[in-house]
């Protein structure tokens, strides 16, 4: 029997979110959802309306707040109207018993409302900001103190990737962490079918859309590809921080196409059937940049399609570990010229690549992995 969508009062787990619900919060919202009444309360960053894809019995609050481009000074001043705007749907939630945030700035806002009060708070973190690791000392070490004295307040602290417990977490919190990576679930891949080889060959940047300087060398390198004769085009899909600026790099570029926002579940196999070659490649001078492992990675395990990715990351180790793609450094347009050359080809290393990914077991890329360890942590004792 469809449960009903219950009222805010009534919430037994509140997911307080800094931005939409992505698919890596939205497979954690599913969990918690089989547990209790789930409310989900989220920053609404831009005045298109976006569709989550969450069950209808799950009630979504968008809250609308942005001021100027919502970048560096104007993102605080926008989180603090955020902060104040949802503050009243906050007092109207009597009898929650998890409250679910996914960065520091709503775990901060979560304590302050619900700080004295007899509940677990699950932090989630999918990305390190430049404000916690590896940007000015001063700035980080503000920052590190205020994380590590909220942190005390945290009950689970759920990781996508090792390394941010390696490299950050592990100096400043002592209580129970989960590594969740972000793969996909099987349910949405079990009839997967790819493109079909020829021409032309589709780059694919599927995701959350960030770090615009590779990307622009990226559509450099595949303009002068073409110059070469080579037919070879970019696909994007998915929204971020970036999206309209690299909109704008490729108004004139009539081999570059934008599918937009969608939604995982129903889209993402369709979306991944129509590219040859995925480009994940992060700029490596932001130190995040290092350590992050994208879900694109598991994705191209399972879809059986090469990735590009940085020189000098974590990423890279992975990807070297299971020989499925090519790695080029972050802002070299002959890297990638030289990578998307060898795919197109099918040299030496293109075959190499693809008896990898032939040969792959594509069961260690699943998420359902992780459904015990979520139920535990979501059920209420």
């Amino acid at each position: 029997m469809k449960k009903k969508k219950h009222t805010i009062e009534e919430t037994e787990i509140l997911c307080y979110l800094t931005n939409f619900p992505t698919p890596r919060m939205q497979k954690k919202i599913k969990v918690a959802a089989g547990c209790g009444k789930v409310t989900v309360v989220y920053w609404k960053r831009s005045a298109v309306d976006f569709k989550s894809g969450l069950p209808d019995n799950i009630p979504e609050i968008p809250v609308a707040a942005s001021w100027g481009n919502n970048r560096g000074f104007c993102r605080i001043v926008a989180f603090m109207i955020f902060a104040l705007k949802s503050w009243p749907l906050l007092h109207r939630i009597q009898k929650v018993k998890k409250v679910y945030v996914n960065y520091l700035d709503v775990l901060l806002v979560a304590c302050l409302r619900f700080g004295k009060r007899d509940i677990e708070f699950i932090y989630a973190v999918g990305d390190l900001a430049s404000v916690q690791y590896g940007g000015h000392p001063l700035i980080t070490g503000t920052v590190k103190f205020l994380e590590k004295m909220l942190m005390k307040r945290v009950s689970v602290l759920i990781l996508s990737s090792p390394f941010f417990w390696s490299e950050y977490y592990d100096q400043i919190y002592r209580g129970r962490w989960e590594l969740i990576e972000n793969m996909p679930e099987q349910r949405i891949w079990e009839n997967f079918r790819g493109k079909q080889a020829g021409k032309p060959c589709v780059v694919g940047y599927i995701g959350w859309i960030r770090d615009g300087r590779p990307i622009k060398c990226l559509l450099t390198a595949v303009k002068e590809l073409r110059e070469e004769g080579y037919d070879i085009r970019v696909f994007f899909a998915g929204f971020g921080p970036d999206d309209q600026e690299i909109r704008e790099t490729a108004a004139d570029l009539d081999f570059v196409s934008f599918y937009g926002h969608y939604q995982y579940d129903k889209d993402a196999p369709n979306l991944y059937a129509i590219v040859d070659i995925i480009f994940s490649v992060y700029d490596i001078s932001v130190k995040n940049g290092k350590i992050l492992l994208p879900n694109r990675f598991y994705e191209c395990a399972i879809c059986g399609l090469p990735i590009i990715v940085a020189k000098e990351t974590k990423l890279e180790n992975y990807m070297d570990k299971y020989g499925i793609g090519y790695s080029v450094d972050y802002l070299s347009v002959s890297d990638m010229k030289e990578a998307l050359i060898s795919h197109i080809s099918g040299d030496a290393r293109a075959t190499q690549i693809k008896k990898a990914l032939e040969s792959i077991d594509k069961s260690r890329f699943f998420y359902d992995r992780y459904y015990p360890v979520l139920t535990d942590i979501f059920k209420f004792n």
